[in-house]
């Protein structure tokens, strides 16, 4: 995607973040692969995936569990994004 149509850049992170504030978790999750600028946005955008999480009454207990016996650590800098990818059935697959 080139600058010119890019979202992210047309309209700046603000209001690229009001508007995935508003878009459903399998969607969301959907979001970051458009293009690398968006996976990078999405990858600090803590607070977005966190409130995702919650409204969709994802818990991150069960979810930190799940990853503590499955041999990764409890916790990880994206945990709120990895829970809702994992919750909407989505594994990342990066481009070649």
């Amino acid at each position: 995607m080139d600058g010119r149509s890019d979202p992210l850049r047309r309209l700046g992170a603000d209001v690229f973040h009001m508007i995935l504030a508003h878009v459903d978790m399998p969607d969301l999750v959907a979001a970051e692969r458009v293009c690398r600028s968006w996976r990078r946005f999405s990858l600090i955008q803590t607070l977005l995936w966190r409130r995702t999480c919650r409204a969709s009454n994802v818990d991150m207990d069960e979810y930190a569990r799940w990853r503590s016996e499955a041999g990764m650590p409890a916790e990880s800098n994206n945990m709120w994004r990895d829970a809702c990818e994992s919750r909407a059935g989505l594994t990342y697959v990066p481009a070649p």
